[in-house]
């Protein structure tokens, strides 16, 4: 009896897309930070990590309705085999994100999450290793199979093309959009 990869990840990505609409729908329905709103009173000193990782989500109900769409665009992208890379795009980085989160700010307290989040990242790498071939020629023609061949010239005006674009662009957000549009005239000792 031949093992049929194929069939493993069909079930999988079911599985993990069910769950992408199930985590989706706790979203939207305003439960999965729920909890975090019951933390507002108190001090920042006085949460845990994981308190204080529910409370800063729970703040933006849009955030999580933006989160909530792309499980939900995700998990119907898992379930087609013309899309299913195209979830993987989608899906990989908000469940890394999660992931995370949830090693970093919370723990052993959500352990059981962690490793929910965690097989649901090993099914899109599987899809992965199960599309490498497929894979491996895009890259292959978008990276090595390139037509493009510039001389010196062409690099240098180039390169001093997207120079003054990138001036031009930090002018536009900074002086035209932030000062003279909206009065902001704030500079983060960081960000400027």
């Amino acid at each position: 009896m031949r093992i049929n990869l194929k069939l493993i990840e069909l079930t999988w990505r079911i599985f993990t897309a069910f769950y992408m609409f199930r985590y989706a729908m706790v979203k939207i329905n305003g439960q999965q930070f729920a909890y975090g709103k019951s933390l507002y009173n108190k001090t920042i000193n006085e949460l845990s990590g994981l308190d204080l990782t529910w409370v800063f989500f729970s703040y933006s109900p849009i955030f999580s309705n933006i989160i909530a769409f792309f499980q939900i665009i995700g998990g119907i992208f898992l379930l087609f085999n013309k899309t299913k890379l195209i979830a993987v795009a989608i899906l990989f980085p908000i469940l890394l994100n999660i992931i995370l989160i949830d090693i970093l700010y919370a723990g052993y307290p959500i352990l059981e999450a962690i490793i929910n989040v965690s097989f649901y990242i090993l099914v899109l790498l599987f899809v992965c290793y199960n599309e490498r071939i497929q894979i491996s020629k895009a890259l292959n023609v978008l990276f090595l199979k390139s037509e493009i061949s510039l001389n010196w010239k062409e690099i240098i005006f180039q390169a001093i093309f997207i120079f003054l674009g990138v001036i031009l662009t930090y002018t536009l957000i900074n002086v035209i959009i932030k000062k003279l549009l909206f009065g902001i005239y704030f500079q983060s000792e960081i960000f400027h």
